[in-house]
């Protein structure tokens, strides 16, 4: 049940002056849904633990007397999260005097905005080490003058360690929680709206090392769930937990919930309903909810919200392209992009260049893209993403789901061995029909000792290739016969089902210095040697490519420069 706006507490804003690699940065935070995202290293996660410490769920200091708090949330946990659960203090480097934050916050049980809380570090006669401190709270309504308190407000913080597989867990049982048994349908339902699962019937709470639980069907149980459906499990069981909260307490005020890597082992599509829900329940329960991602379908999602209410929903990219991290308030995808690629910011998406945004699933894909595609005034107006490496599966979530920089705005490139590519207007399918690493193992073993090809500048023969290719012809059970060098590999690479996956094979010997001294060279390049003897296959991808440019590129810039129009 939603409560009154003006008894809502909600974190308004924290200014961190300085605290480990942060300094002079402020981050604001919508009322409902914030997204913090950037590249590896720019504190995401170090937010989330500052977040955290603000609050306290152990006394309501709101009334006289104070009121005591005993309540749990359904992994038996209290309400909050230690400091010691997402940061590992140092004795030599955290001192007092190098956390020095200003925070603002609503508090819903006093009924006012608090703008002056400092939170700190101050040296305890009893501890090895520093402890973080709020300070300048306002005071009790009891009368006491200790304004050195947390502010009261349920916290439910899931870190990283919620995603240790379950094949990991040392301890892991089944148990009994009443409340998840009495909501039995509501779980069920929410997890299978989150992952678009229709067989779900049953939900299993568990027990050990982390506190759990999830759904799933008759035909498996708690011990063969995925980590995704895993994440899903504790992220309704957070909700269900704040929703009992609401039931039970009658000064409820709302709460925080905190979700480091809130995408992590979900597909795309979840990612969106998991948007979707936790926007439903930020509304009904008053929840405030703050979380990290990598994801490009989670920003588009919350920048979707964020376009039309930006009081509830913001995205906040971290950067330190200027140096220190700064934060960038509802960036869309494409500049995060630009910045993750370290592109000038104010030229990325500029019209005035005109080009259009290629993606490819690996680099051995762009390297055979970059020999097929020679001709000038199709490749200037052609932006290579060589930096985003996606899998074909992730390429298709994001086209199915419609986020536009994949469905509209670009062109993706799939190996060749991807079937159904025809039905997207935007993709094209690599020609030879295997992935390129593939490609160049089957044309340099199918090519007769005694080809042109073998008499090269680098004394790159036959035999030096079967030498260096030993392992991965073993274990194809290749045999070489002088008559008939076609192999079909496709078979034989189905037949490979022990083992690691096949494909690890070939990734190694593509990436092996001697492969990599070839492609160097037009002349011992294994792609140009297979475009050299493929005119036809070669032809027809440019004609592809071309069209496709001309539809996409019509769509983004609503017209045809004259040499496009020309081509």
């Amino acid at each position: 049940m939603a409560i009154k706006k003006e008894n809502v507490t909600r974190l308004k804003s924290f200014h961190i002056n300085i605290f480990r690699g942060l300094s002079d940065i402020e981050i604001d935070f919508a009322d409902r849904i914030t997204l913090i995202c950037g590249k590896n290293g720019t504190s995401k996660s170090t937010i989330l633990g500052i977040a955290a410490q603000i609050f306290s769920f152990s006394r309501d200091h709101s009334k006289s007397p104070v009121e005591v708090l005993d309540y749990k949330n359904l992994t038996d946990k209290a309400f909050k999260s230690a400091f010691k659960e997402h940061f590992r203090f140092s004795s030599e480097y955290d001192k007092p005097g190098n956390m020095d934050i200003d925070i603002s916050v609503y508090d819903g049980a006093f009924r006012r905005e608090i703008n002056g809380l400092k939170l700190g570090l101050t040296d305890s006669s009893d501890r090895s080490k520093a402890r973080p401190v709020l300070r300048k709270n306002i005071p009790a309504a009891h009368g006491s003058g200790n304004t050195s308190r947390n502010v009261t407000h349920p916290v439910i913080y899931l870190s990283l360690s919620r995603l240790i597989p379950i094949s990991q867990r040392v301890e892991y049982s089944k148990r009994n929680i009443d409340y998840l048994n009495s909501n039995d349908s509501l779980f069920k339902e929410l997890c299978s709206d989150i992952l678009n699962k229709a067989d779900i019937v049953k939900a299993t709470a568990t027990d050990g090392d982390l506190r759990s639980a999830v759904a799933h069907g008759n035909d498996y149980d708690q011990d063969s769930v995925s980590v995704g459906e895993d994440n899903v499990g504790q992220l309704v069981l957070a909700l269900l937990s704040f929703k009992q909260l609401s039931e039970n307490y009658p000064n409820y005020h709302g709460g925080l919930l905190l979700i480091d890597e809130a995408d992590a082992g979900l597909f795309p599509a979840a990612q969106k309903n998991l948007i979707r829900i936790l926007s439903e329940f930020s509304k009904t329960l008053s929840l405030q909810v703050v979380m990290t991602s990598h994801s490009p379908t989670m920003i588009d999602a919350v920048k979707y919200y964020s376009d039309r209410d930006q009081k509830n929903f913001k995205t906040i990219y971290l950067t330190n392209a200027y140096g220190k991290v700064t934060a960038k308030p509802n960036w869309g995808w494409d500049f995060i992009l630009a910045d993750m690629e370290s592109r000038a910011l104010s030229s990325h998406n500029s019209k005035s260049k005109e080009k259009i945004n290629v993606y490819f699933e690996d680099r051995e894909a762009s390297d055979f893209f970059d020999q097929l595609v020679r001709k000038r005034d199709v490749r200037s107006h052609l932006s290579l993403k060589k930096s985003v490496k996606l899998s074909s599966e992730a390429y298709r979530a994001f086209i199915k789901e419609k986020v536009e920089e994949f469905s509209k705005n670009s062109i993706v490139v799939f190996d060749g061995d991807v079937p159904n590519i025809a039905k997207y207007k935007n993709c094209l399918s690599l020609p030879g029909g295997y992935p390129p690493d593939q490609l160049v193992f089957k044309v340099l073993m199918e090519l007769p000792k005694d080809d042109d090809y073998w008499k090269n500048e680098l004394l790159f023969t036959k035999d030096a290739f079967t030498q260096i290719a030993r392992k991965l012809i073993r274990r194809l059970n290749i045999t070489f016969d002088e008559d008939n060098n076609e192999i079909d590999l496709a078979s034989k690479i189905k037949s490979c089902k022990e083992g690691r996956p096949i494909r690890e094979d070939f990734k190694e010997l593509y990436k092996n210095d001697t492969i990599q001294a070839l492609l160097k060279k037009q002349s011992t390049n294994p792609f140009c040697l297979w475009i050299s003897r493929n005119p036809a296959d070669v032809s027809i991808f440019n004609e592809e490519l071309t069209k496709t440019l001309k539809k996409v590129y019509l769509d983004v810039y609503k017209r045809l420069t004259t040499d496009l129009n020309n081509l």
